[in-house]
């Protein structure tokens, strides 16, 4: 058993007041409660939730701003470098059409306010629509032309992808080197009109067509769709494909002189060649990679060996949405059902005349 604690207990008097507090001691004032209080929180909260709402609405709007005001494509960075030295890439991809006219027009619009030391054309594609491919190849040359006459000029260096067929060709034919890489196809210079028939199908489901004609004009229902092509059609139908060829063979010739004619008809049979075929019949200068080509850019526009060029890469701006103005741009789904009579009519219209298409065809 422990022994008893052998201090007295402190007595006070029951009168004694307590100890003063330590200096600068400020008792706190209680907090007041009740309904006023919450109803002050939450104006304050609401308040500051319109603040955040409204700055962010301002951001957003001004990049909305931003991007209606510069409606041309915008570049990102492929590589480091000295900015100085800046060396833009300018793709070319998948079908060509109208779409991709216009990116490149409004890309070498862009870049006559701000000139890089040189431009890289990176084509992969298989080739698109005759009249695009064609437009395509004049704005390039144009751009080149508008430059000489301000006594500026800049190296074009053309570096195929995967693929560069028949239009994806045409449109190289502005720069001044080709290269292809290993595994590149190229060539399928030609011209082709791809069309169908639906006359078994109309019979098949019971369907009589009824097409009527001006009695001025009896050619005019000449390329519909509801019935069988004869020898005559056919032949009209290649008949006008002829110019699109020879303009074909004259764009070449341009963009390869050191070819003969009867070089360049040999190689104009629609053949696909691999980068090797093409290197031996010279319709490529070199076998190289992308940054193959942007090192003998570099060489032509006489960026210093020591010096690191900055690469840009163009591409088009993506819409107005929440992310579009970020760079996205989400791909459209069409719900066929939900089309109108008057859409499927103009989409019928649309395809029932073949089109003549600088395109090398999937096999």
């Amino acid at each position: 058993m422990p022994d008893p604690d052998p201090r007295p207990p402190i007595e006070r008097p029951s009168d004694t007041p307590p100890p003063p507090p330590p200096p600068a001691y400020m008792p706190m004032a209680p907090q007041p409660s009740g309904p006023r209080t919450a109803l002050t929180r939450l104006l304050s909260s609401m308040l500051l939730g319109l603040l955040v709402l409204s700055l962010l609405a301002n951001v957003y709007l001004g990049l909305i701003v931003s991007s209606l005001t510069g409606a041309g494509p915008r570049e990102v960075v492929h590589s480091e470098g000295d900015e100085a030295h800046r060396i833009v890439v300018l793709p070319i991809e998948g079908l060509i059409n109208d779409a991709t006219y216009e990116f490149v027009r409004l890309s070498l619009r862009q870049l006559r306010e701000d000139l890089p030391r040189a431009i890289v054309l990176r084509i992969d594609s298989s080739g698109g629509h005759m009249g695009a491919s064609d437009r395509i190849f004049a704005e390039i040359e144009r751009f080149k032309a508008e430059l000489a006459s301000d006594g500026r000029s800049v190296p074009i260096i053309a570096s195929f992808g995967t693929i560069a067929a028949s239009g994806g060709y045409y449109v190289a034919m502005p720069a001044d080197t080709i290269f292809a890489e290993t595994t590149t196809l190229t060539g399928s210079i030609g011209v082709m009109a791809p069309g169908f028939t639906i006359d078994r199908l109309l019979e098949k489901i019971g369907v009589t067509p009824e097409v009527i004609v001006a009695e001025g004009s009896p050619q005019k229902d000449d390329f519909g769709i509801h019935e069988p092509w004869d020898d005559e059609q056919r032949s009209l139908r290649r008949a006008m494909l002829e110019p699109a060829y020879e303009r074909f063979v004259e764009v070449i010739q341009h963009g390869r002189p050191d070819l003969s004619e009867e070089q360049i008809r040999a190689a104009a049979s629609g053949a696909v060649f691999t980068a090797g075929e093409a290197l031996e019949q010279r319709l490529v200068d070199d076998v190289g990679y992308l940054h193959d080509a942007v090192a003998l850019a570099a060489e032509r526009a006489g960026i210093p060996d020591d010096v690191t060029p900055h690469v840009t890469r163009l591409q088009a701006r993506g819409g107005f949405g929440p992310l579009g103005i970020f760079g996205y741009s989400p791909r459209l789904n069409v719900d066929v059902g939900e089309l109108s009579a008057g859409q499927v009519r103009d989409w019928a219209l649309e395809i029932q005349s073949p089109r003549a298409m600088y395109l090398m065809p999937a096999r």
